[in-house]
């Protein structure tokens, strides 16, 4: 039997959301936090990059850490805080799971695909779209993620990138397709200027939830019914400063 790949992925994020809501952020609620449309289309692109074993074997390490009071949303954060917030990681470095040697391997060998398919999309972009950068910003991100993962799932990955690879495929690309793509049917179907004018003035949950996510910790801060031109867009999607997460 096929299997609904759009279905999995909603599972997929749904345990992610539950979780990523709970996150205690040291300065009170993420904005991110109030606004689960704009994580679900984020988490949804980053998770087309995927294929379904390697989405089934997340979606399974989502489950047992549920089932286990683990917050997988937490745990990356924390980790993320070793490149980010030094000082306060070692403050919190004792309380997160041990990462094996093996593990660590297999995160090091996926990160050297996105690696250098990022620095390829910034290399191939640059003259077109992006003033300055900071590429280190999202691969902090996915790196933290990745610690997250169990070994099986790690696996796959580490399959899925290879044959990416093999088939000539950027990945890093892909996503920021997809979501310049998303983006841009929102500026595609914006509403009248005035009424614009009007949402934009407004600071009630509804307005905001309209705009998107205007903080840092999705990995993208873009009003998304502002007009901002393709180079502005793909400079925000490499260029993001990361939140202090804490258990």
């Amino acid at each position: 039997m096929k299997t609904d790949t759009s279905a999995l992925i909603q599972q997929i994020i749904a345990i992610e959301w539950a979780q990523f809501s709970k996150v205690q952020n040291s300065e009170g609620p993420a904005n991110c936090q109030n606004h689960p449309a704009t994580f679900f289309v984020m988490r949804a692109i980053q998770a087309s990059i995927w294929l379904d074993l390697t989405l089934q074997s997340y979606l399974h390490d989502l489950t047992v850490a549920t089932n286990n009071n683990h917050n997988m949303m937490t745990e990356k954060y924390a980790r993320m805080m070793e490149a980010t917030h030094s000082a306060e990681y070692q403050q919190i470095k004792d309380y997160l799971p041990v990462i094996s040697p093996q593990k660590q391997q297999l995160v090091d060998e996926i990160m050297t695909f996105f690696t250098y398919w990022q620095q390829q999309a910034v290399d191939e972009e640059t003259q077109k779209f992006i003033a300055a950068v900071k590429n280190e910003s999202a691969l902090t991100y996915l790196h933290g993620e990745l610690l997250t993962y169990s070994i099986e799932t790690l696996q796959l990955c580490l399959h899925d990138v290879q044959e990416a690879s093999k088939n000539h495929r950027n990945l890093v690309k892909e996503i920021f397709a997809k979501t310049i793509a998303y983006y841009q049917s929102l500026q595609d179907s914006k509403p009248t200027e005035q009424a614009k004018e009007t949402d934009l003035g407004k600071s009630d949950q509804s307005s905001s939830s309209a705009r998107g996510c205007c903080c840092h910790s999705c990995g993208v801060e873009i009003p998304i019914d502002n007009t901002t031109s393709l180079a502005n867009l793909t400079s925000a999607l490499l260029n993001y400063d990361l939140p202090k997460f804490y258990h």
